[in-house]
């Protein structure tokens, strides 16, 4: 390579790689989001002295080995249950303050597997209702057997661990009883 041709690539060369730094060197620097601020602090929750985060937005959250808790100004929250070795889901309430056209409900995931199973009106009547086949129905105990009015006929009906399903007549399937309280 003559020295002409050497002045030419190194000039190239050059010229790229000022154009290069250039570019770089004008953008700005990446700004990263603030947290909102938060304090930690101690509170009494479900009769434990625990640490919980508060942030100044009205947001506060605490864990346990094996719950999170969110807690919102506007008097609802969410829990979840998570297996403490894989940190899995297993089950979630959502709790909802009453609106101007209904009253406050809980909504209890059994499986967390993001389709409700049993829900409680948070007024006077205190109703439990079971999400079966996509619709709420009033939850009514017969016995030790769950029971909701299908198509004008008491239909009993019981949680096989996914989802709620008919009891067969004929066939002896044992009832799983599911506990439902607004706090874990």
């Amino acid at each position: 390579m003559n020295s002409q041709n050497w002045w030419r690539y190194s000039g190239i060369n050059c010229l790229a790689v000022l154009v290069v730094f250039t570019i770089g060197c004008s953008r700005q620097a990446a700004t990263v989001k603030q947290l909102p601020s938060f304090i930690v602090t101690n509170d009494v929750v479900g009769g434990d002295l625990r640490q919980v985060l508060e942030v100044t937005n009205g947001l506060s959250l605490y864990f346990t080995e094996s719950y999170i808790t969110l807690w919102f100004t506007n008097g609802s929250d969410t829990v979840i249950g998570f297996d403490p070795k894989t940190l899995k889901p297993q089950k979630i309430l959502w709790e909802i303050p009453p609106s101007d056209s209904r009253p406050g409900q809980a909504i209890f995931d059994v499986n967390a597997d993001g389709i409700p199973d049993i829900r409680e009106l948070k007024d006077a009547s205190k109703t439990r209702q079971i999400f079966f086949k996509g619709e709420w129905y009033t939850r009514e105990k017969d016995g030790s057997h769950t029971v909701i009015s299908l198509d004008g006929e008491k239909q009993r009906v019981y949680f096989d661990g996914r989802r709620w399903i008919e009891e067969s007549t004929n066939s002896d399937i044992a009832i799983t009883n599911i506990s439902f309280t607004t706090r874990f």
